[in-house]
């Protein structure tokens, strides 16, 4: 079987505009929180329409993760690996 020639394979995207209606309210409260999380309120809502139609956008997925990343709080809690095998191993006994 010949290999699929992929160098002259190119992507092109279509975005289209959508119009919402919407309180100004609502807006300006969605452009504070959206500025929060490092983000517009453009991007918000493109990503969780990705997530609605569930399509597999890495590059958004990577901008969430960097978003999220450093904002939870361990408590001072360092990942130990035993610790988290404790009750696996007690259940099945030490293999």
């Amino acid at each position: 079987m010949q290999p699929l020639d992929t160098e002259s394979a190119y992507t092109y995207y279509v975005f289209m505009n959508l119009t919402l209606s919407i309180d100004d309210r609502i807006v300006e409260q969605a452009r504070r929180k959206a500025g929060e999380m490092g983000t517009t309120v453009n991007q918000y809502v493109r990503d969780r329409l990705v997530e609605l139609v569930g399509e597999d956008d890495t590059e958004a997925k990577i901008a969430r993760l960097r978003a999220l990343s450093g904002t939870g709080d361990s408590n001072g809690w360092k990942w130990n690996r035993e610790e988290i095998y404790a009750e696996r191993l007690g259940r099945y006994g030490n293999l």
